[in-house]
């Protein structure tokens, strides 16, 4: 049988399917604490949601991903940390009821749509040919990095708590040269998003792979 990017994204996926299944755990000791007006979780409650690691997740993801596949691949996780986030209030004693609840329902649009995300991204994977393999410094590779972090910041920065899932590559552009970026009066590696997306700097090391920030917030 002809190998595909399946072989490749297979760590991916059983990343996917630790992370979902801390996740599906934390979420139903959140749901058992609910009533009242204020958070108050338990020890239980609480060693669940610190045990879940959506990094650990994204780190599986190859470099050098085709667009198509990379689509499909961020959405299935973009599902995960938005369930993840949804939940990060979950743990902090006197949080109101109803604050947490809308961010809760973050979380479950996102755990809805993960089963029918994930199968088509296995789907697609096993449809398209291996992987190319790139450099950890390229530009494919900062181009995940970037996306990543944008997920990131998506759900969990400026307050947010989850509910980012978008069913596209949002527009990315990767200057040849840093570029003044007036909004954060700094020199930007690039922009992502749209109506001009938001400048970002990238940079890598060989110890600790991209760091990315973007000009939010």
């Amino acid at each position: 049988m002809p190998r595909s990017a399946a072989t490749d994204l297979a760590p991916f996926f059983a990343a996917a399917a630790r992370e979902d299944a801390k996740l599906k755990t934390a979420a139903a000791l959140v749901n058992r604490n609910l009533g009242g007006t204020a958070v108050h979780a338990d020890q239980a409650t609480r060693d669940a949601l610190r045990a879940l690691d959506p990094g650990a997740v994204s780190d599986a993801i190859p470099n050098g991903l085709e667009p198509g596949l990379k689509r499909a691949v961020l959405l299935a996780f973009s599902d995960i940390m938005s369930r993840r986030m949804a939940m990060r209030f979950a743990a902090e004693d006197g949080y109101p009821i109803a604050l947490l609840l809308p961010c809760l329902h973050n979380g479950s649009l996102a755990a809805a749509r993960y089963p029918g995300d994930l199968a088509a991204a296995r789907e697609l994977a096993a449809q398209s040919p291996p992987v190319v393999s790139v450099p950890a410094d390229s530009r494919p590779a900062e181009d995940l990095a970037v996306r990543l972090n944008e997920i990131d910041l998506q759900n969990s920065g400026c307050g947010n708590c989850g509910g980012y899932t978008p069913t596209e590559l949002v527009p990315l552009t990767l200057y040849s040269q840093p570029t003044y970026y007036p909004r954060g009066q700094v020199n930007v590696d690039g922009t992502i998003g749209v109506d001009g997306g938001v400048g970002f700097t990238a940079r890598y090391s060989a110890a600790t792979g991209w760091t990315i920030r973007l000009i939010a917030c």
